[in-house]
């Protein structure tokens, strides 16, 4: 849930207080005869830039390249999936929501801490009626979007005779498309909430530029049924209290699986490690809400000469770093969870770390040991130019690891097991190289892992 913004809460502690300029930063600067309350202000001011201004910015620009990352690897081919469509629908909805809170909160607390960018301070209530229910209308589309992939993993693990049929990439695109008209229907009285006017003030022969609330957004009735009843029931209850049940059922059903027998197969390793990660994007979600829950709350029944009392601000500045710090974490999070999407992310971006394995391979100096096979057919050299029509075998040790066979196909390809770091993992090549002493360095296409299994990160 957005927070308000910063020009609501310090503009509205200063028409409470002893200031009466339009300037808050040359209040803050110059000296008054209520020292106490110019020390909290700035003490105020303070703390808001180091939590927007500064912390902030850094979370947004790390998320903002993190979510890029994201879905530039969601994207790839050997990624496609209904999951990972939802995936790249929540980093696109969280890129608009941090560059959101960027633009309304945190270049607006240079100037009011520093008087730094002035120019856009200026321009900000120009934006504001149009950009804030851009805003809400990204981070309603990022929270039901998270509510849409958790109940899909709850059917893919709870429900898996359902899952062919109702977890499929085309039915993730239209769910995203019905999540965004809902939630652009459901923002419409945001659209109409604020407007820009122009204030003069004749003491100083100045135009102040404002956002003040239309006959809409002032409306007692209006405020009381969307911004107490609509919100909490739409953006509280349904959502946070649908991915509490259904994270606790998916907890269940993995803690299940893996005490039901004694060895595991590859293929539940692989789900549980999917919905361990999923599940772990939630618990963050919920977690970082929960100040902005409780922010708006407070916004929603206290009355404002409460809620511009240093500690609520200091809770909604709070609230306000959470939110961006969960719009930010995802791609983190996939890395650390998501063994198959760490994997797809060194394919693409890690080529300094590819080549110098294949230099450490084209250095090796050990040599192919060759077998004759379990039948009674002609051993055959394995290399590019192979045409029998039945596949010899051929074996091989590396330092690297141990290539247990090598297997051309019909199809002009060849399928290698590799036993390496203590696993027998087999990929699937259109080019071996064949080296001077009896060796071969393979250039990878896709793996086994990747070849069966294209809805798992």
């Amino acid at each position: 849930m957005m927070p308000q913004s910063l020009e609501e809460q310090i503009m509205a502690m200063l028409n409470s207080s002893s200031f009466n300029d339009t300037n808050f930063y040359e209040n803050l600067t110059q000296p008054d005869n209520n020292d106490y309350d110019t020390k909290l202000y700035q003490d105020l001011a303070r703390f808001q830039y180091y939590a927007w201004g500064i912390t902030g910015n850094i979370i947004a620009v790390l998320g903002l390249i993190g979510n890029v990352f994201s879905i530039i690897v969601l994207g790839n081919r050997r990624m496609m999936s209904s999951t990972s469509c939802y995936l790249i629908a929540l980093g696109v909805f969280d890129s608009v929501v941090l560059i959101s809170l960027v633009l309304f909160f945190s270049l607006p607390t240079f100037y009011i801490a520093t008087g730094k960018l002035e120019s856009y301070y200026r321009a900000y209530p120009y934006m504001h009626p149009y950009a804030y229910p851009t805003a809400l209308i990204a981070q309603t589309c990022s929270i039901y979007t998270t509510v849409a992939f958790t109940v899909e993993r709850w059917i893919a693990v709870c429900r898996p005779l359902r899952a062919a049929k109702m977890c499929t990439i085309s039915r993730a695109r239209k769910s995203i498309l019905i999540i965004m008209f809902c939630s652009i229907v459901y923002n419409i009285p945001r659209m109409l909430e604020y407007r820009t006017t122009h204030e003069f003030d004749p003491n100083t022969n100045t135009t102040r530029v404002t956002n003040t609330k239309t006959a809409l957004g002032a409306d007692p009735t209006f405020q009381h049924i969307y911004f107490i009843y609509m919100h909490i029931f739409v953006m509280l209850l349904i959502p946070f209290t649908t991915l509490a049940v259904l994270n606790i059922l998916l907890i269940r059903a993995v803690k299940q699986s893996e005490h039901a027998t004694g060895k595991v197969s590859n293929k539940t390793k692989r789900e549980n490690s999917l919905t361990v990660m999923l599940i772990s994007v939630v618990v963050v979600f919920l977690i970082c809400q929960v100040p902005s829950i409780v922010d708006n709350i407070f916004t929603a029944t206290l009355n404002d000469n409460i809620l511009y009392q240093p500690p609520f601000v200091k809770l909604t500045t709070i609230s306000g770093l959470m939110v961006i710090a969960n719009s930010a974490t995802n791609f983190y999070l996939y890395c650390v969870f998501g063994r198959k999407f760490r994997r797809v992310f060194c394919r693409i971006f890690c080529t300094c770390y590819l080549r110098a394995t294949r230099s450490l391979l084209l250095n090796d100096n050990s040599s192919m040991v060759h077998h004759p096979p379990t039948n009674r057919s002609t051993t055959t050299r394995l290399n590019t130019t192979t045409t029998t029509t039945r596949s010899p075998t051929t074996y091989c040790e590396g330092t690297l690891g141990t290539v247990k066979s090598a297997l051309r196909s019909q199809r002009n390809k060849f399928q290698m097991s590799i036993y390496e770091n203590g696993k027998t993992r087999t990929y699937c090549t259109s080019s071996l190289t064949n080296m001077s002493n009896g060796k071969y360095v393979m250039v990878n296409d896709q793996d086994e892992n990747d070849a069966h299994d294209q809805t798992h990160l």
